[in-house]
């Protein structure tokens, strides 16, 4: 009987825990999203630079235990009007495909790299089955805004001519990132197609995008500002590292909400994290492109946060928005 009733103290004090870990102001989280929140920093806890060297220390130790098997993995080097920029292939098939993916890392313009986004990449590529290519741009505060975006431009121009090189039939890309790299993929498509390759993008993909770099009052900045991984003073800091100049936020570039023309975007796929601070400008440029009549897929990931995406120490819906995104690119 002592040992029935320990059992289920026990019992009583795991479901404690479980739902400790879950809960937030707001309501349930995955319980691998509840670790990160409850034991993890949050991205304002030190200076942006000073997080990236930890976090590439971390990565370099730990890449190798990235169990996403995939057929192969190159290196590339791709010129830029800065110099050159690193790019890696990821590609699951040996058959040669009518696109090719080009994904921009996030981490507020001032941290991430390939290697960091490595499990992200090997997901969206093998759940794709296309050739996917990952591009190391130039980050802050050591490069100010534009320089990221104008190699971003420049590296999917590079594709047009190359694509046969990166396992490719024709000079179609689809442009994905996510946060800071899903704002890279917006803008450098807009620049494209303002230079009058309308073809050149069949598809975009921003995963919880910076849209607007000078929204911090919005309802999802106001209720997720603080406690969820991201926070306002994060992002007050990267965009703070980012802009050579304040004024530069109202850059089409920069803010891509207020670009005054996008009747010619392609179409598109929108994912958004219900308990992330972004959520509402990410929202707000799926309503301007409805506007402009573009063909335009949204989906809330709800109660999920910043970071969540195809990451498995996030949880299931971060692998579920991978086979979502299959599916629109397939379809």
């Amino acid at each position: 009987m002592a040992v029935f009733t320990i059992l289920i103290v026990l019992a009583v004090l795991a479901m404690g825990a479980y739902l400790y870990i879950r809960r937030t102001p707001h309501g349930m989280v995955e319980f691998k999203s509840g670790l990160v929140l409850k034991f993890l920093p949050s991205l304002d806890a030190r200076e942006p630079i000073e997080i990236r060297a930890d976090l590439e220390k971390f990565v370099a130790k730990n890449i190798h235990k990235v169990k996403v098997p995939i057929h192969s993995v190159s290196d590339h080097t791709i010129p830029t009007r800065h110099g050159e920029i690193e790019g890696r292939l990821y590609n699951d098939s040996s058959d040669l495909k009518d696109r090719v993916i080009l994904f921009f890392h996030g981490g507020g313009f001032c941290i991430g790299s390939i290697d960091t986004h490595n499990e992200q990449a090997r997901r969206v590529a093998k759940a794709t089955q296309l050739p996917l290519l990952s591009i190391n741009y130039s980050l802050s505060p050591e490069a100010k805004f534009p320089k990221a975006h104008e190699e971003c431009i420049d590296a999917l121009l590079w594709i047009k001519e190359n694509y046969m090189a990166l396992g490719a039939t024709a000079p179609q890309v689809v442009t994905m990132g996510d946060s800071a790299g899903g704002n890279l993929a917006i803008a450098s498509t807009m620049a494209v197609i303002k230079m009058g390759h309308e073809d050149l993008v069949t598809h975009s993909v921003p995963v919880y995008p910076v849209t607007d770099g000078s929204d911090d009052t919005s309802e999802s900045y106001q209720k997720f500002g603080e406690g969820y991984y991201l926070t306002k003073k994060a992002m007050n800091k990267f965009m703070r590292d980012f802009l050579a100049h304040p004024e530069d936020v109202k850059n089409p570039m920069a803010s891509p909400i207020l670009e005054k023309d996008l009747s010619k975007f392609p179409p598109s796929f929108i994912l958004t994290a219900g308990f992330d601070p972004l959520r509402d400008q990410g929202e707000a440029f799926v309503r301007r492109l409805q506007e402009a009549g573009c063909q335009v897929k949204h989906k809330r990931y709800d109660n999920a946060i910043h970071a969540f995406f195809a990451l498995k120490d996030f949880g299931q819906k971060g692998l579920d928005a991978v086979d979502d995104i299959a599916q629109f690119l397939l379809d």
